[in-house]
């Protein structure tokens, strides 16, 4: 006899849930975008919104790449000046 008690999850378990069937379905674990639009669309969630939130990851990526090349650069200038000091001295 089929189990007939629903079992509710909180949002973040339901995310992860879904995350992992996600990745378990598709052999790369990347999804196209029409995909994810309706994917949303089945949630209930508007195509601005999915709109928004690309706009904002890809944002949040960039400033991250940025960030990393500061450090990079910085982290270089550090170690030739260093290699510098040290010579001279």
């Amino acid at each position: 006899m089929p189990n007939l008690e629903q079992k509710f999850y909180d949002e973040e378990d339901a995310e992860q849930i879904l995350r992992l069937a996600s990745s378990l379905s598709s052999p790369v674990g990347a999804m196209s975008r029409e995909r994810l639009l309706a994917t949303a669309d089945e949630l209930g969630i508007s195509p601005e919104a999915v709109e928004e939130a690309e706009r904002r990851i890809n944002q949040s990526k960039g400033e991250l790449l940025e960030r990393a090349e500061f450090d990079r650069r910085i982290r270089r200038d550090f170690y030739g000046h260093l290699a510098s000091y040290i010579v001279v001295n």
